[in-house]
């Protein structure tokens, strides 16, 4: 997956609400004060907030 992560492919997205706007997860980021990637930023729209399970992504 690239950037020092893995991920386990056997995972289930869990507790997701509906989908959430671009505008929505980017404005959270900056809340955060992160400039969250592109790619993260789809992940978080499609699945609606919902958590892994299990933890599958790992910083190493």
């Amino acid at each position: 997956m690239g950037r020092g992560f893995t991920m386990n492919n056997h995972i289930t997205w869990e507790f997701a609400d509906a989908e959430v706007s671009e505008a929505k997860v980017v404005e959270t980021g900056q809340q955060l004060g992160f400039q969250l990637p592109q790619d993260y930023i789809v992940c978080v729209k499609v699945n609606g907030g919902a958590s892994v399970e299990p933890e599958a992504f790992m910083a190493g």
